[in-house]
C-alpha cells in the first residue's frame, strides 16, 4: 500500500477555540491530488456505503473531516471511535460524545466535547463569498434588519454576508440534534455583533421544536480574516 499520508494531510495542528473549555479541536489541511480510498484502511476510518458513488472531491472532504475527528476525539482519551454518518449525510457521534465537523476545498476542522459539558456543537469554516456571487444571493441568507446590522460593521459586504452565511451554518448544525431536519436560513436571524469580543447573536424566528421556539436567542464566536470566516455556537444544557 502507498503511503500518501505525509502529501494528502498536508498539515494538521491542534485548533484554538477561545473561551470554551473541555472542548478539543483539530485542524488539517488536505490536497485532493493525493486522495486514494486506501487511507481510509489507513487511518482505521470507517469507509462509508454513501461514498460509493461519491467524486473524489466528495471523498476527500469527507476523509479529511473524519481524520480531524479522529485526532480530536484522541485528544479526549478515546480511541478507535467511530463517527457515522446520518440520514442527512450528518455525523453522527458516539455515545458519550457530541461535535461538529466543516471543511472547504482545502482544511478541515473538528470540535467535540463529552456530552456531560455541552448539549450540542455546531462549526464552520466557510471560504469568502466572492462579490457577484454574494449579490446574487443575499436575499436567500439575509433579510434586512440583517442588512440594517451587517451595514454598521467594518466589513466588505463580502466578509459580511459570508459570516451571515456560516453563523447560521453554525447554528443548523448546533441545533439538527434536536430539530432532526433541514430548516431555511430565514429562520434564524443574527441581532448583534461585536466586533471587539468576536461574538454574535441569533434569534430563531420560528419555531422549530416544542423548546426551540420563535425568540430564543444564542450566542456565538467568530473569526473573519482576508479569506475565510470561522464561526462557532455551543450549547450548553441550561440554554434549551
Amino acid at each position: 500500500m502507498r503511503n500518501v499520508t505525509a502529501t494528502f494531510i498536508v498539515n494538521e495542528e491542534l485548533f484554538a477555540l477561545p473561551n470554551l473549555a473541555n472542548v478539543c479541536a483539530y485542524r488539517c489541511e488536505f490536497d485532493e491530488a493525493y486522495y486514494e480510498d486506501a487511507l481510509f484502511t489507513q487511518h482505521q476510518i470507517e469507509y462509508a456505503p454513501a461514498l460509493e458513488r461519491a467524486v473524489i472531491k466528495r471523498k476527500a472532504e469527507f476523509l479529511a473531516g473524519r481524520y480531524a475527528a479522529q485526532q480530536a476525539i484522541k485528544r479526549l482519551g478515546i480511541e478507535k471511535i467511530t463517527v457515522g454518518v446520518g440520514r442527512h449525510r450528518n455525523p453522527v457521534w458516539p455515545a458519550g460524545l457530541v461535535g461538529s465537523i466543516t471543511h472547504t476545498t482545502a482544511q478541515a476542522i473538528c470540535a467535540v466535547a463529552k456530552n456531560t459539558d455541552y448539549q450540542s456543537i455546531g462549526i464552520d469554516l466557510a471560504d469568502l463569498i466572492p462579490l457577484a456571487a454574494a449579490n446574487d444571493i443575499k436575499d436567500q441568507i439575509i433579510q434586512r434588519y440583517e442588512a440594517d446590522v451587517f451595514g454598521k460593521l467594518p466589513l466588505t459586504f463580502e466578509q459580511s454576508l459570508t459570516l451571515a452565511f456560516s453563523a447560521k451554518e453554525s447554528l443548523f448544525k448546533a441545533l439538527y440534534p434536536q430539530v432532526g431536519t433541514y430548516f431555511e436560513f430565514h429562520a434564524a436571524e443574527i441581532i448583534n455583533i461585536e466586533m471587539k469580543s468576536h461574538t454574535f447573536f441569533i434569534r430563531l424566528t420560528q419555531d422549530l421544536t416544542a423548546s426551540l421556539t420563535k425568540g430564543t436567542v444564542f450566542k456565538g464566536n467568530f473569526k473573519v480574516q482576508s479569506d475565510e470566516v470561522f464561526t462557532s455556537i455551543f450549547i450548553e444544557h441550561d440554554l434549551i
